[in-house]
């Protein structure tokens, strides 16, 4: 089968399956391909362009089928899900929040979605300026939520309850061993801060209908 970048993108994430981002190198991929290293960089220039590439792949998929919200659906319900299905998309791959993190992932696709969102947030209220500066909060806390969830392991330390009342009752909380429950709280926590954000541009609206 002839190289080509869609290939080496496809090979490049079975092989991240396998050995995680620490083991995902031009070589090992080169040997998975059959080629010579020189053979990717005629498509790739270097690890990072190729991270970018599998980052394109997965941000991709999160963005199926993404239109504007439908009648009926409120712009935090229409974030929030766009925050759950980016997550999901992550989670679908090994480390799949690492190669994402950091990489550059500004194409057409990734634009229309940004267009989408700020158009969305513009409709609800929100100033441009605003727009562009609240999104990337719920965008972060997602990406960096999945880091730990795929980093993590076993349970969290012990604490000393005599020296740190709070933090020993407080560790079931703070460590939820359901991810999907932690990650639901966090993001309640970023809507909040989002519908704060509306509330304060729109001084006629009380918080408790800015949805």
């Amino acid at each position: 089968m002839a190289l080509s970048p869609d290939r080496i993108v496809t090979e490049a994430l079975d092989l991240l399956a396998e050995t995680g981002v620490d083991g995902l190198g031009m070589r090992p991929l080169a040997a998975r391909l059959d080629v010579r290293p020189s053979a990717l960089y005629f498509h790739v220039r270097d690890k990072q362009q190729l991270l970018d590439a599998m980052a394109a792949r997965i941000h991709a998929a999160s963005l199926a089928d993404l239109e504007l919200p439908a009648p009926g659906v409120t712009w935090d319900d229409w974030l929030a899900e766009r925050a759950r299905t980016l997550r999901r998309a992550l989670l679908a791959h090994r480390d799949g929040a690492r190669v994402f993190a950091g990489s550059d992932v500004r194409d057409a696709a990734g634009h229309r979605a940004l267009e989408l969102t700020l158009r969305t947030l513009t409709a609800a209220g929100f100033p441009p300026r605003a727009a562009a500066r609240s999104y990337p909060a719920l965008y972060h806390f997602t990406i960096g939520f999945v880091i730990e969830e795929q980093t993590r392991t076993g349970p969290a330390a012990e604490i000393d309850v005599a020296r740190f009342p709070l933090a020993a009752a407080a560790v079931d909380d703070l460590f939820d061993p359901d991810p999907d429950v932690a990650f639901e709280a966090g993001l309640s926590v970023v809507m909040d801060g989002l519908r704060a954000q509306l509330a304060a541009h729109s001084p006629s609206r009380s918080p408790s209908v800015s949805r």
